[in-house]
């Protein structure tokens, strides 16, 4: 089990976690004569809830705020607050052949996709390179790493964090 508190000290938040859904239990400090679960939960500004997560769905799972134009920089894709919950034990060797493995379990891949798309413009390049990578789950992973030193470049280039 896990149990958060969750915060909209400022600006509405609308939390979700990939993976798992929520029991919602108290709201700012008190508790809810009626629980109930959510996969997506609405804080309005200086709202507090509090929510029990059971932790039984093992991987890496990401949460990140449902509200759209909190998830970009500015206005530009790839940006805002993304935090991963890990379970203890998990390789990600093994978190990416879990994803491989199963249809839905293909963001990960997808984005590493996507990304190496808009980065290599060349068709012929791009496919010459996709094999190189598209069965390897180590090169996956690299390339994963590299996408992320590219988010962050991006945040610095638009002064993200001020």
């Amino acid at each position: 089990m896990l149990r958060l508190r969750l915060i909209a000290a400022s600006i509405p938040t609308a939390f979700h976690l990939h993976g798992h859904d929520m029991l919602v239990t108290h709201k700012d400090g008190k508790p809810l004569s009626h629980p109930y679960e959510a996969d997506v939960v609405a804080l309005s500004p200086g709202e507090r809830y509090d929510v029990i997560v059971e932790m039984n769905n093992p991987g890496i799972w990401m949460t990140h705020d449902h509200i759209e134009h909190h998830t970009t920089n500015n206005g530009k894709e790839h940006g805002g607050s993304m935090l991963v919950v890990e379970y203890e034990g998990i390789e990600v060797d093994y978190y990416l052949m879990e994803s491989m493995a199963k249809e839905k379990g293909m963001l990960a891949i997808t984005i590493v996709r996507k990304t190496i798309g808009t980065i290599q413009r060349d068709p012929e390049i791009k496919q010459d390179v996709r094999e190189n990578y598209q069965d390897d789950p180590q090169l996956l992973m690299y390339a994963a790493e590299l996408v992320a030193i590219e988010f962050k470049i991006i945040a610095v280039a638009n002064n993200y964090w001020r």
